[in-house]
């Protein structure tokens, strides 16, 4: 091969991931480095400001999912924040539901588990796997059209949260219509009593009855190939 120069840098490292706590109508977070020139506020996947402070007011009339990316004075940016939901009705208590926040306890349409764990919401929860519940079948009242925020609140023992590959996935339908995949990563080792929320998917309902389908199709098979289970307790609907 023909001599050529050698372009060494230096290696480069993002920061540290910032997190956001929420009090009062305020996003605030600590600085997680010296190195770090600004903050860029994310609402919804968008960007709403970018700031070299450690706070920001925030419009709370309104559903908002917000995210903080932390920038170094190189342009290296960290990851974005674990998403932290401010939502007008009350922020996310799961056992009740205020104003525009819903809360649909799924052992209230199937049989719950007889598991021993502990830390659910009304009475009970309900087990999926691919040869238990494969398809969860609910009904749920809208009382007014608009957007909505769905997400489901599950535990996922199966694994450690950075390594192996027992994430569940379940496909969503309303009124016969796919509406996306539900995701439920790992929580940690026989966890199970770790709840959290999956994924969160916006979707257009209209005042009334709607028919909703959780289920377990072909396309939601895991790298695990065996594998693919989660407790779910609720879904929780809220207003945009």
């Amino acid at each position: 091969m023909p001599a050529a120069k050698i372009n060494s840098v230096e290696n480069a490292f993002s920061s540290q991931m910032p997190v956001v706590n929420y009090e009062k109508g305020l996003l605030s977070w600590q600085d997680t480095s010296k190195n770090i020139s600004s903050y860029r506020v994310l609402q919804n996947g968008k960007l709403l400001e970018e700031t070299t402070g450690t706070s920001v007011q925030i419009d709370t009339n309104k559903y908002g999912n917000y995210q903080l990316i932390a920038i170094a004075s190189d342009k290296t940016q960290s990851f974005a924040s674990e998403p932290l939901q401010v939502d007008p009705a009350v922020n996310a208590r799961p056992t009740e539901s205020f104003g525009q926040e819903q809360i649909i306890q799924i052992e209230d349409f199937v049989k719950k588990s007889n598991k021993p764990y502990q830390g659910f919401t009304g009475n009970g929860f309900v087990e999926i796997s691919k040869t238990i519940n494969r398809k969860i079948e609910f009904a749920v009242n809208i009382k007014e059209d608009g957007n909505y925020i769905l997400d489901v609140r599950y535990a996922n023992g199966n694994g450690p949260i950075n390594t192996e590959n027992k994430c569940a996935f379940r496909t969503i339908s309303i009124d016969n219509k796919d509406t996306g995949t539900l995701v439920f990563p790992q929580r940690g080792k026989e966890e199970w009593s770790n709840w959290g929320w999956s994924n969160s998917l916006e979707v257009p309902l209209s005042k009334g009855l709607h028919h909703v389908v959780i289920s377990f199709e072909d396309w939601n098979e895991n790298m695990n190939g065996y594998i693919n289970q989660t407790m779910l307790d609720c879904v929780r609907l809220i207003k945009r």
